[in-house]
């Protein structure tokens, strides 16, 4: 009988020795992407210890569709400010974009949008042409230039109003080069500096996410 019970003892106590040592590790793996505010910034991302609210706004997605403020609802979305007839920094940031989303495990919850600051050329047909040569899921908008500049308002974008026109007739528009991170619930959350490498997009991501 005694025996019974030293047995049993044992046994007890390997399985909450088990789930002790199971615990740890979960602690150690679940706090390993949760970066410190120092950390993340070292890698060009900050999270905003007050998220800010973003106004109401309606654009056309480069499906011809509304897109309004609802569509983040529910979505991490990183938001990026360019042109389709950027010369340098707007294809480099949307190819490391494709690297970072191409390495995501899961995509459902995680949208890529880029909002033209040169709405006048960049109808929804060349939005579409312009992110689709990117990724199939990333969203093009467009739209009427003053929503355009409130929207670049609420996330701290700046851009020139009027583009410089090259010889060969081309022109060039001046503008902010960082990621707006949009939490699910619609607010702007965090900001991710240039210069923009996959890797390290990946990283913050993921531990803004686990934040």
């Amino acid at each position: 009988m005694d025996l019974t019970k030293s047995k049993a003892g044992l046994i007890a106590f390997v399985i909450v020795d088990l789930l002790l040592a199971v615990f740890l590790v979960y602690l150690f793996v679940g706090n390993s992407n949760r970066l410190s505010d120092a950390e993340l910034r070292e890698i060009g991302a900050t999270v905003y210890q007050d998220p800010r609210a973003i106004s109401p706004f309606q654009l056309l997605d480069h499906r011809g569709n509304y897109f309004t403020q609802e569509e983040f609802d529910g979505h991490w979305t990183l938001l990026f400010f360019g042109y389709t007839a950027c010369p340098d920094i707007c294809p480099l940031t949307m190819a490391e974009l494709k690297r970072f989303y191409q390495g995501l495990e899961q995509k459902d919850d995680t949208n890529i949008v880029l909002i033209t600051v040169d709405p006048l050329n960049d109808s929804p047909q060349k939005m579409a042409d312009y992110v689709g040569s990117f990724h199939e899921d990333f969203i093009g908008l467009t739209g009427d230039s003053a929503t355009i500049q409130q929207l670049a308002t609420d996330l701290y974008v700046a851009y020139s109003d009027s583009p410089e026109r090259q010889e060969n007739g081309n022109h060039t528009i001046d503008h902010s080069t960082h990621i707006s991170v949009i939490s699910p619930d619609s607010n702007y959350h965090s900001v991710m500096r240039a210069p923009h490498r996959s890797a390290d997009i990946s990283v913050a991501y993921e531990a803004i996410r686990d934040r």
